[in-house]
């Protein structure tokens, strides 16, 4: 398959002779029986080897992966790409490494799951994403990512000793900001979260949360 996703001799030899062929071969053959792209297939192809070289796979073949590791890995890894002419580019590759390496080594059985931990305000989120989702018209996609977003977000509040009921402007203000320097968003990824932080409070606000 190799030889189908890439022309180049010595890249086509590279992919052939990188750790964990069969498995490579394998995962990427699942994805062509879901009819995906030649250029989403190329993408797999790439991550999936630099995943097996960068986690030493093939001198674990029995350990399970950690979520951490693999995040502790993608900055690793992103760092040692040539310097990102911005932040946003160099989240995005950490990220996509993340993304990779996790749904690869879930298929392979090999990713170690974390112990489920009840996040704070669970139930609340739950029933704002359930009404995006259905009222809304939402896609399971922009759901996740509001999800994720407002999950942060109130381990913050929970982090920081104040309670979603007596949360003031001030003390949002205040947690964005830590976010914002912790993380050195780009603008964009600012406004996108403040804009869903700003639907979930409204929605909050109604049954008096």
């Amino acid at each position: 398959m190799f030889d189908r996703l890439f022309k180049r001799p010595h890249v086509v030899v590279r992919h052939q002779k990188g750790p964990l062929a069969e498995e490579r071969l394998r995962y990427l053959a699942f994805h062509a029986e879901q009819q995906m792209s030649q250029l989403t297939l190329q993408g797999i192809a790439r991550y999936t080897l630099v995943v097996a070289r960068a986690l030493r796979l093939a001198d674990r073949p029995r350990e399970l992966i950690t979520q951490n590791e693999i995040e502790v890995e993608a900055e690793r890894w992103a760092n040692r790409l040539p310097k990102w002419p911005t932040v946003r580019l160099f989240h995005f590759a950490r990220r996509n490494f993340k993304g990779y390496a996790m749904r690869w080594l879930r298929f392979l059985g090999r990713l170690q799951l974390p112990a489920t931990v009840q996040r704070p305000y669970a139930k609340k989120v739950a029933q704002f994403t359930d009404h995006q989702l259905r009222e809304r018209g939402a896609s399971p996609q922009t759901v996740e990512y509001c999800s994720g977003t407002i999950h942060r977000f109130l381990a913050q509040v929970e982090e920081a000793g104040l309670r979603l009921k007596t949360l003031t402007i001030a003390q949002v203000d205040e947690l964005l900001a830590k976010q914002v320097r912790a993380a050195e968003y780009a603008r964009s990824t600012i406004r996108s979260r403040v804009g869903v932080l700003r639907t979930f409070f409204r929605f909050a606000e109604r049954p008096g949360w």
